[in-house]
């Protein structure tokens, strides 16, 4: 019987460094990066080999693993061959002028829309979810180009920690694209609008403001509305001032958020639209809510240049003034209370005794914020 203690002294038997040396190169060799360094071995390859029809052959091989590399989820591989497709386009060594395209072509093709939405929806499908990091990498990678399809895509993804970095791909994009945000705020019938015109909300894209005002003429009062919103998020007076013609819109949601709008920061522009629905029939028509949204936005707007006629709506002089419905008594109180001066409070005190309740409610209301 033969035991390894036989060999144990023997001239030939492994240390214990050595065998660690072993267990580690062996376990280095099943870990290795394979793809990494096949591919690494390619493009030494077509670099050294400068005839045409070895290059080609390799960009042919490339060709190939590309579409499979991304549906198999080698994030990190699909990364580093663009990495170095662009490195060796760059350097062009005896580079011809096809292939050379034929190189760069690997970027645009990643961002097209169709391989965009594959590689969403593989990565939704996945039963495992790659590494945030390896992710990333792809997703650094992508061209202006995904963006419409990064913003239609990105919502129906079910993990929410992969759809937060789809929509962190997509912020990126859009921050440094104004160009493109621009051409799918004007594509009325890109199925993006929606999200990419939140999307200039909520990163408040100064640049997008002329698209953004296109956006407010749109057949669809939910693209209007979200318009609103965003340039309101914004700011800006080139914003408003697209706010400002969403103050006649046809749908009374988009009327109430432009004039919320631009009572919230006064904007001296919208004064001419607000004030002609106060004193015009139209405003009679209305319901509380939008009422009472209108005079605030032009007790806020017009300041004390409005105080003589929300004075004489809420206090009418003379025997025979015909007062106003009770209603537009108390939306002129509550604009008084915006007004926010010393004549105001004076003119609300008034009528703190008037014989309406709903009036006498309202002064009371407004008396309060003219204190705040």
């Amino acid at each position: 019987i033969v035991t390894v203690e036989d060999f144990d002294s023997t001239l030939y038997f492994l240390d214990e460094s050595e065998i660690a040396y072993v267990v580690r190169e062996v376990s280095e060799e099943y870990t290795r990066d394979v793809r990494g360094s096949s591919l690494a071995a390619l493009f030494d390859l077509f670099e050294q080999e400068p005839t045409l029809e070895v290059r080609d052959e390799i960009l042919g091989i490339l060709d190939q693993l590309f579409p499979n590399l991304l549906n198999a989820g080698e994030f990190r591989t699909v990364a580093a061959l663009l990495r170095e497709v662009r490195i060796v386009a760059q350097r062009g060594r005896q580079l011809d002028p096809a292939q050379q395209e034929r190189l760069l072509s690997f970027e645009a093709q990643l961002s097209e829309p169709a391989i965009v939405s594959q590689f969403i929806q593989s990565l939704d499908e996945a039963a495992t979810r790659p590494a945030d990091a390896d992710l990333m990498e792809v997703l650094r990678e992508l061209r202006p180009t995904a963006l419409e399809t990064l913003v239609v895509w990105s919502p129906r993804v079910v993990a929410a920690p992969v759809r937060e970095l789809l929509e962190q791909a997509a912020d990126r994009l859009a921050s440094s694209a104004n160009a493109e945000v621009l051409r799918l705020l004007r594509s009325p019938g890109s199925d993006a609008l929606a999200g990419i015109v939140a999307l200039c909300g909520r990163l408040a894209l100064q640049g997008a403001v002329p698209g953004l005002g296109d956006a407010i003429s749109h057949a669809d009062p939910d693209i209007r509305l979200a318009a609103v919103q965003s340039l309101a998020e914004i700011g800006s007076p080139g914003a408003l001032a697209h706010i400002d013609r969403a103050i006649d819109d046809s749908d009374r949601t988009v009327r109430l958020a432009a004039v919320r709008a631009a009572g919230a920061r006064g904007y001296k522009g919208a004064l001419r639209r607000v004030e002609a629905v106060v004193t015009g029939k139209a405003v009679r028509g209305m319901d509380l809510s939008e009422k009472m949204a209108f005079f605030e936005a032009f007790g806020s707007i017009a300041g004390a240049g409005g105080l003589k006629l929300l004075e004489s709506m809420l206090v009418p002089k003379g025997v025979l003034r015909k007062k106003e419905p009770p209603e537009m008594r108390a939306c002129a109180a509550i604009a008084l209370g915006r007004v926010r001066t010393a004549e105001a409070r004076a003119a609300l005190e008034r009528a703190a005794a008037d014989k309406d309740l709903v009036v006498r409610n309202a002064v009371s209301r407004a008396l309060r914020e003219v204190v705040a």
